[in-house]
């Protein structure tokens, strides 16, 4: 059963504070930053990402190095087959560049065993790297010989230009190998939202009219871009508009793993039968990765919604109790994004049933010509599907969480609230994206500065005993095993192979530490997409429906000590914008 929760009409003679409430409503967005940022929202947000990501590690360790640099900006190629055959291509070229690498820095091998390598890039990475690290301790213990003929910086110093030669030379051999999937999934999709963010925060750019300017000459004139939308739908997955950093976060990265990857990609010399496995395969392999994410969002979303919805509602919840809500109710946050893509399959399939007509001889195109209309009509009720779900996503996991209703209903108010106030809806997430954003940025420099102060303060306490430089690394104990982190990158590529093996083990500590501190940034969006959501819901639901913020469902619990309905009781219907 359910149990609602509601607070007392407005008084008479406070309209005017009512209006001033409706104007300045946005400002309720403001309070998603302190929602995200409390202890049990901020953990659970944390533990789903590190569950995705090693589910997504484990997808590299099955598949390997597979993906080159360039290779998923260059997806959306407008040259038919330009892809894959970049892809081919790629292919020989590492080939190639691992055949010469082989032969450079690999122990004495056969002409077989090295074409064995050259098929096997995981193999051959190991075998390159190990030689050249190799190379790197004779070169040490040449420099050994010298060191009474050389001060103790000179020495230090060549010690370094070493070190930083072996890490260059590696991440040559890495960027010739190629990353993971995963891995090559997840860098993508972080540098569009870094994009994002630069576009938020630089929204006006001022640029020449001509792009190459005559020998000598200068720029005929300049002109003030807005970096919103992009100019022409040539460009429209470019990086350099907000526009084209979402839809490569959420399209281009997620087509791109279902038949962008390179084991969807045809090779020529492979057989048919293999291709095919290999395919299946790997698409069962991603399916069980998209279940995985699927449902880790669907609870960790659910739980902060209503989380938030409590919040403010005036209520004080844990964050346990409102998990077990999602869990309940779990089969509603999966089904529920579905409806619309089944009714878009379902109109789509019907459409397809009627244009058959066209394919009788002689009568069939003429016949399909005056039903058309259908065909118009069912065009546009999956434009209204397809626009509501795109604008309404969003909404519909805040409206499973307050009002505790079936998928339909989250449907049917997302959609409802949308098109009953476009404009508003959009000025919500306008300001929810910027604040975001900005928010996400402060708490960057507050991570840069928590970093930079330990990095200091560890660096002078390690070098009070004398311990001033790393065995192999010529820097000092604490560079060698964490280098200064910067604002723009606040961990640093890790020179494994110049480490000793005190230092390597106390790398491994350092860094994962640190990699779970700076993952916190990436729980904070988390956690901040779906907290604004619920309060952009809220908001909406009070303008169309008049309902106040702190009406919300409650499920209870029988008498008799059993769970109560996972379903819960259907919310009442909207009094007003709902269908």
């Amino acid at each position: 059963m359910t149990k609602q929760i509601t607070t007392p009409p407005t008084p008479p003679g406070s309209e005017g504070a009512a209006f001033r409430e409706s104007v300045m409503d946005f400002r309720y967005i403001f309070r998603a930053f302190r929602i995200s940022i409390e202890p049990g929202i901020w953990v659970l947000a944390l533990l789903a990402l590190v569950i995705i990501y090693t589910a997504g590690r484990a997808v590299d360790g099955l598949w390997g190095p597979q993906v080159l640099p360039g290779e998923i900006s260059a997806f959306h190629d407008p040259s038919p087959g330009a892809y894959r055959e970049m892809i081919i291509q790629d292919r020989l070229n590492r080939q190639a560049a691992l055949a010469e690498m082989l032969q450079d820095y690999a122990t004495p091998l056969h002409s077989k065993q090295i074409e064995a390598l050259e098929h096997d890039p995981r193999a051959a990475e190991s075998a390159v790297v190990a030689g050249m690290e190799r190379r790197f301790h004779h070169r040490l213990a040449a420099l050994a010989k010298e060191q009474p003929a050389l001060s103790a910086r000179a020495l230090h110093r060549r010690q370094r230009r070493l070190a930083m030669e072996l890490l260059g030379n590696v991440r040559q051999v890495q960027r010739s190998v190629g990353r993971g999937i995963f891995d090559a999934a997840m860098h993508e999709e972080l540098k569009e939202f870094h994009d994002l963010v630069f576009n938020v925060l630089n929204p006006l750019r001022i640029e020449t009219t001509k792009a190459v300017p005559p020998a000598g000459g200068r720029p005929s004139g300049f002109e003030i871009s807005v970096a919103v939308t992009p100019r022409s739908s040539a460009v429209a997955w470019q990086s350099d508009t907000v526009w084209g950093c979402l839809a490569n976060m959420f399209v281009t990265v997620p087509e791109w793993l279902i038949a962008g990857a390179p084991p969807m990609i045809a090779r020529h010399s492979e057989s048919g039968w293999r291709l095919g496995f290999e395919r299946v395969g790997y698409l069962l392999t991603i399916l069980i990765f998209f279940i995985i994410c699927i449902v880790l969002l669907a609870l960790t979303g659910g739980a902060i919604c209503r989380y938030t919805a409590l919040r403010l509602a005036g209520e004080d919840p844990s964050i346990f109790s409102c998990l077990v809500f999602a869990i309940r109710r779990f089969w509603y946050f999966i089904r529920a994004p579905l409806l619309p893509i089944g009714l878009v399959v379902v109109l789509g399939a019907v459409m397809i049933a009627i244009s058959l007509i066209g394919a009788i001889p002689w009568v069939g195109p003429i016949l399909l010509g005056m039903l058309f209309i259908v065909l118009l009509l069912g065009g546009f009720m999956i434009m209204l599907v397809v626009l509501g779900f795109v604008a309404g996503l969003h909404l519909i996991y805040p409206c499973l969480s307050v009002e505790a209703s079936d998928g339909f209903d989250s449907i049917s108010r997302s959609f409802s609230y949308i098109y009953n106030s476009p404009w508003r809806a959009a000025f919500y997430t306008i300001v929810a994206l910027v604040y975001g954003v900005l928010t996400w940025f402060f708490l960057l420099v507050a991570m840069y500065v928590l970093l930079s102060a330990t990095h200091f303060c560890a660096a002078i306490g390690m070098s009070f005993f004398g311990l001033e430089h790393g065995t192999y690394s010529g820097v000092s104990v604490l560079e060698t095993i964490w280098r200064t982190p910067h604002l723009e990158r606040l961990i640093a590529p890790i020179n494994w192979w110049a480490m000793g093996w005190t230092e390597w083990i106390a790398a491994i500590f350092v860094y994962f530490w640190l990699f779970l501190l700076v993952t916190l940034l990436g729980a904070y969006v988390v956690a901040y997409y779906f907290a604004s959501s619920t309060i952009i819901y809220l908001l909406l639901r009070r303008h169309v429906d008049g309902q106040p913020l702190s009406d919300l469902e409650h499920l209870e619990d029988s008498t008799t000590g059993q769970a109560a309905m996972s379903g819960g009781a259907a919310a009442r219907p909207a009094s007003g914008g709902s269908a």
